[in-house]
């Protein structure tokens, strides 16, 4: 006949060592802690997916000299090539009514292209168009130029 020996977590708990009973502790703590920064994570996460543009949505556009601009979220129009991932269906509409459908050649074409362009709702017009130079030679800051 086998003799069992029950032993609650209680009493397990009141016959752990101090060093144990210090772990245990520890343990609780961090798993607390990464509780905390999942929900963090959570919270971050469902900020960035509530700033993906739907990519059946029609974005803000402008026309301007002769160029097609999309509104980026952050006050910027960029070419549509720029934006190809977020707005596929229309940005395939621009390549019909525009006669380009290939993005390569679209790309080639871009390098003419303002790379992103600040519109001034008041005056309906690009406002002042920064273009920020990256140099290798590190003697160099960046240089800026300014176009109207």
């Amino acid at each position: 006949m086998l003799v069992g020996c029950f032993v609650s977590r209680l009493d397990f708990h009141f016959i752990m060592s101090d060093n144990e009973k210090q772990i245990c502790e520890d343990l609780k703590e961090i798993n607390l802690q990464i509780s905390e920064l999942e929900q963090e994570i959570a919270a971050e996460l469902r900020e960035v997916l509530q700033s993906v543009p739907d990519p059946e949505a029609d974005p803000e556009i402008i026309s301007f000299d002769g160029y097609t601009y999309i509104m980026n979220g952050h006050g910027f129009f960029v070419p549509p090539y720029m934006m190809e991932n977020h707005y596929p269906r229309f940005v395939r509409q621009i390549h019909e009514e525009e006669g380009n459908f290939n993005p390569e050649v679209w790309m080639k074409d871009a390098s003419k292209k303002p790379a992103c362009i600040n519109w001034d709702y008041e005056a309906k017009k690009p406002g002042v168009l920064t273009i920020v130079t990256n140099r290798h030679n590190s003697d160099d800051d960046d240089s800026e130029e300014s176009l109207k």
